[in-house]
């Protein structure tokens, strides 16, 4: 990154004055100094440096795939980031996300009659020499 550069200039003062106020996530501030989400990444990357640091995480947030840095102008200590969910944990949030649709939890219980009935059928004999106890 040169920032001697006109453009790199704008874009940082953007930076500063978007994530001044509040913590955004790389997204946010892509839209907020109308770029993409990848050069506001190497922007971000970039002020984060050890060496000259002017951003730093101020909290995480936890979306249904990923957990999203949050950044704040300003040196600081970086908020430690929350450990990854175990597979119970990601089930019980998905089913708790498909009770608050009614809908989307009746198909799921549905699934699991289903399912259920399935296991439990009783299996008919494939053909009369079979039920008499020959083989088919």
């Amino acid at each position: 990154m040169n920032e001697q550069d006109s453009r790199t200039i704008k874009r940082l003062k953007a930076i500063e004055t978007a994530i001044t106020d509040r913590a955004l996530t790389v997204n946010e501030i892509a839209a907020a100094i109308f770029a993409v989400p990848q050069s506001a990444g190497e922007y971000v990357r970039n002020l984060m440096d050890p060496e000259n640091q002017r951003i730093h995480i101020e909290r995480w947030y936890r979306t249904p795939g990923h957990i999203v840095a949050a950044y704040r102008w300003g040196p600081g200590k970086n908020a430690r980031k929350p450990r990854a969910m175990t597979a119970n944990e990601c089930e019980r949030a998905r089913v708790k996300r498909l009770r608050a649709d009614g809908v989307a939890y009746d198909r799921l219980l549905a699934r699991h009659r289903a399912r259920y009935a399935r296991q439990k059928a009783v299996k008919a004999p494939a053909t009369w020499l079979s039920a008499l106890g020959g083989t088919a």
